[in-house]
């Protein structure tokens, strides 16, 4: 692994840990809360590109905790995430 990260910005600079512990709000489709989860914020000094990495093995809280919204405000600010469905691709399953 290279020295300085492993991560690689598309600009060619190896991009570096901007700060530790921030917080990701996993989003349903529909933009609803789902889990939070502890990450990385990185950065590429040269270029200013940003990415949030290194992803905890558990989330902090989901959203059927008591106390999500209680830890949501604790852990502020917040980063969203969600995905979104890709159009027209079908995911079929081989059956032995």
């Amino acid at each position: 692994m290279p020295t300085a990260s492993n991560v690689l910005c598309g600009c060619g600079r190896f991009m570096r840990v901007k700060q530790n512990g921030v917080t990701v709000e996993e989003l349903l489709e529909d933009g609803s809360p789902y889990k939070l989860w502890d990450a990385d914020l990185l950065e590429c000094v040269e270029c200013g590109v940003e990415i949030i990495a290194g992803f905890g093995n558990t989330p902090l809280a989901e959203h059927w905790y008591p106390d999500y919204p209680a830890q949501r405000a604790r852990l502020a600010p917040i980063y969203p995430g969600r995905c979104r469905p890709e159009v027209g691709r079908r995911v079929t399953h081989a059956i032995d």
